[in-house]
């Protein structure tokens, strides 16, 4: 269990300070200590089994540690630096990861982000995803709260060219398969509807994301696309058929044949198809904006383009301020 002063040994040989949690009580900020008095603090995050992760073994931390090994070249995935063994028998593994400055979540809250400022961070996350799909993986875990930010400035919305997004926990990352994952808000039709996992699952959580930073630059307060529907109590089975019904009627998905064959939510014959990509609009989301998404948003997965369609299209190039 990490404490605060606890001294950790790496595999490498480094020693390390456990200083403070850092949002979860698994996950803390330390410093490599070093006899060397002339040599830069070094920062680092120690990670250890969640709470959650509670089977034998600890399968889900141990799939994150074996994801760092399958990626650790990858330069849009935060890296592991060094890992440290049980410090008694029976007890848990843990990892050392490269420092972070905040993430997506973190800077959502502080301002709206300029048109270059969210095209750079999507445009990295593709990236990310990139590397994912090509593993033939799932990343399946797509959030703001997992994605890290560097180089972003807090008071001022120049650009900075030292901007830079990375994909985080990878502790769900998963061969395609069927079941249940992504957040809620950002869960695909097709895992709602058919339980299919594969990584046209991820664009789908990707462009919702891309959409919220938009919808922000005019509605700072408010959230965003299937993540401000109007539940009683707000539980999670409630917001779970909410954003069903929303998705039932902006694609009328008793029309796409992909769904043919799986219960699906009541129709609203007062909602019209597309309906979304109006309130987009409403929204202050310029035409462009809104095309570039009814392209990605497809209910289908099949019709849905590929991380590295959306890469080839150009459309993150285009960073000037429209």
């Amino acid at each position: 269990m990490l404490s605060e002063g606890a001294r950790l040994v790496g595999e490498s040989g480094k020693t390390y300070l456990a200083v403070s949690p850092l949002g979860q009580s698994n996950v803390w900020t330390a410093v490599e200590q070093s006899n060397d008095p002339k040599k830069p603090l070094q920062v680092v995050v120690i990670k250890e089994p969640g709470e959650v992760d509670t089977q034998p073994g600890w399968p889900s931390f141990q799939n994150e540690m074996v994801m760092h090994e399958v990626f650790k070249d990858s330069p849009a995935i935060r890296q592991q630096v060094d890992r440290i063994p049980p410090t008694q028998a029976g007890g848990p593994p843990m990892i050392v990861l490269e420092i972070t400055e905040t993430t997506l979540w973190i800077a959502r809250t502080k301002r709206p982000m300029s048109l270059a400022e969210i095209k750079t961070v999507a445009k990295d996350v593709l990236v990310g995803l990139r590397d994912v799909h090509a593993a033939g993986l799932v990343y399946a875990d797509l959030k703001p709260q997992n994605i890290m930010v560097d180089g972003f400035n807090a008071e001022s919305e120049e650009k900075d060219d030292h901007l830079k997004a990375k994909l985080g926990d990878l502790g769900l990352v998963m061969e395609p398969m069927n079941g249940k994952v992504q957040p809620i808000t950002y869960r695909a039709p097709e895992v709602y509807l058919k339980g299919d996992i594969t990584s046209r699952v991820d664009v789908w959580g990707w462009a919702l994301i891309y959409c919220h930073l938009l919808e922000a630059r005019t509605r700072f307060s408010k959230t965003g696309l299937y993540d401000d529907l109007d539940t009683k109590t707000g539980g999670m089975v409630e917001r779970e058929d909410a954003v069903k019904s929303a998705l039932m009627n902006d694609y009328k998905l008793q029309n796409e044949p992909v769904y043919g064959n799986v219960p699906l939510p009541a129709n609203d014959p007062s909602k019209h198809k597309g309906d979304q990509w109006e309130l987009l609009r409403q929204r202050g989301l310029e035409d462009g904006e809104v095309d570039f998404l009814r392209w990605v948003l497809k209910a289908d997965p099949y019709q849905r383009p590929t991380v590295n369609q959306i890469l080839e299209s150009g459309w993150l190039d285009k960073t000037a301020e429209e």
